[in-house]
């Protein structure tokens, strides 16, 4: 497919543009941008990946550890805005 020997079709490019963000113009004609918005980030892949690897009480211990990242995130941010 990539090398156009061989043409892909429209159940392939609804696949590879839901599953990768990825604008299904751009697929097929090579025109417009790549993606929708941002590009896939492939650490969230990775975090999900990990999360669910976990046990029960340990994905509970990784959300709880996120909202506390994100609280110190916040916290930073607003002192650096009131500065």
């Amino acid at each position: 497919m990539e090398n156009g020997k061989k043409n892909i079709n429209e159940r392939y490019i609804h696949i590879i543009a839901t599953q990768f963000n990825v604008n299904k113009e751009w697929i097929k004609t090579g025109k417009g941008e790549m993606f929708h918005g941002k590009p896939p980030d492939v650490r969230l892949e990775k975090l999900i990946e990990i999360y669910n690897e976990l046990d029960g009480s340990l994905r509970e211990c990784l959300v709880e550890q996120s909202g506390v990242l994100l609280k110190l995130q916040r916290e930073k941010t607003a002192k650096e805005e009131n500065v």
